[in-house]
């Protein structure tokens, strides 16, 4: 039976963790340096993002394997290299959204409306109530 070389031996496993948990710090970095967003998002998306990464980055060795070079035309490896990358990409991006909406629910509900007026730009919102914001061209 093949086996997967990074599961098959734990020196193996704790060096691809160790570079993912490099991956996730510079991810981390890049979002809280880059968009100055709540630390809590930033720490929850990078982590939750990288370690389904993580994940389905084990699972890409089996698709190299079991389509070698020798026995398959260009256009058959082409294509399915294209249509793996597409549809892990779209099971990467809705584990990671449906996750990060657990922990966003319960921790936006606890926030108080002065708390989103202050991230948002007051040249394209408007507060018309204590409990609504409103984007300024929707009246228009």
């Amino acid at each position: 039976m093949f086996t997967n070389p990074i599961l098959s031996n734990f020196k193996n496993f704790r060096l691809y963790l160790f570079f993912r948990l490099i991956i996730i710090a510079i991810y981390l970095s890049i979002l809280n340096f880059g968009i100055k967003a709540d630390l809590y998002f930033i720490l929850i998306d990078s982590v939750v993002f990288n370690l389904i990464f993580c994940g389905l980055g084990l699972s890409f060795w089996f698709s190299v394997r079991f389509l070698p070079l020798e026995r398959n035309n260009l256009s058959k490896i082409i294509f399915t290299h294209i249509f793996v990358g597409v549809l892990l990409t779209i099971i990467w991006l809705f584990l990671g959204y449906n996750i990060i909406s657990l922990f966003k629910e319960n921790y936006l509900k606890n926030k108080t409306m002065k708390y989103f007026e202050q991230y948002l730009d007051p040249n394209l919102f408007i507060r018309i109530h204590h409990s609504h914001l409103t984007p300024i061209f929707a009246g228009r």
